[in-house]
């Protein structure tokens, strides 16, 4: 039978990692444990391993009890020897290291980079939609204006040419170009650019010439306004007609 001395300071300062410290160990064994030239009736031993290497705290438990849930326990001497093989006044202990952390050791954990991290991504996340809002806000002003200037543009259209004729340039700017073109110009495909004249054959036409019979007298002697509310009234009951009779007016002078 073979017996061995271990010095345990020394086994638990190979243990130590560089970075980590402030673990309690504990060595529970099933016999009395002997610490130097005395042998306590103690059976357990703790030690503090930290950077500097290992320092023992006595034939005590000495771990926290509010980490006994973070235990990490290992059997390193277990015995099948027979009790009555074993000499009067000896014991082959079962030997068992459980390893405890320290309030230090926890701290070791504790970092302000997930604080940081986090902040970084807010930031990314709140200059992103900053830059989306205010890309979605110049793009809309532009929509906007693009399409107060096509409404206006319609309008104006509307009100010089009937509606057949309005479409039909219309149709004529989009076979000549783009149709963005076309909102923007609708002229640039019919009248003035080389393009096909809106012209249709007619038969059989009326066309009509009116004069008003002793006018420039009348409006001689009297104010602008008369005269003007005299001719607004006159061709708007004109227009009101043509419109009626579908009749293309083509100029009033």
């Amino acid at each position: 039978m073979i017996w061995l001395r271990l010095p345990w300071r020394e086994f638990f300062e190979n243990l130590n990692v560089d970075g980590l410290s402030g673990m309690i160990a504990v060595i529970r064994s099933s016999c009395d444990i002997g610490v130097g030239e005395v042998v306590d009736t103690a059976n357990q031993l703790s030690y503090l391993i930290d950077e500097s290497g290992a320092v023992f705290l006595g034939q005590i438990d000495a771990h926290d009890t509010q980490y006994d849930d973070h235990l990490v326990s290992h059997v390193i001497v277990e015995s099948d020897i027979d009790e009555d093989e074993i000499p009067s006044g000896h014991c082959i202990p079962n030997l068992t290291l459980d390893l405890y952390p320290t309030k230090e050791f926890e701290e070791t954990f504790h970092t302000n980079k997930p604080t940081a991290y986090t902040s970084v991504v807010v930031s990314i996340f709140a200059f992103t939609s900053l830059v989306f809002l205010l890309y979605d806000y110049f793009v809309g002003r532009r929509q906007r204006k693009f399409m107060d200037r096509i409404v206006k543009q319609d309008q104006i259209v509307s009100n010089v040419f009937p509606t057949a004729i309005r479409d039909r340039l219309y149709e004529s700017g989009q076979k000549g170009g783009s149709d963005q073109d076309c909102l923007l110009d609708p002229l640039g495909g019919g009248l003035g650019s080389g393009g096909a004249p809106l012209a249709d054959l007619f038969p059989e036409t009326t066309i009509m010439l009116a004069d008003i019979t002793g006018f420039t007298a009348w409006a001689s002697a009297r104010e602008p306004a008369q005269v003007f509310i005299l001719l607004e009234t006159i061709y708007g009951g004109f227009d009101k007609q043509a419109y009626r009779h579908s009749v293309f007016k083509v100029e009033t002078v």
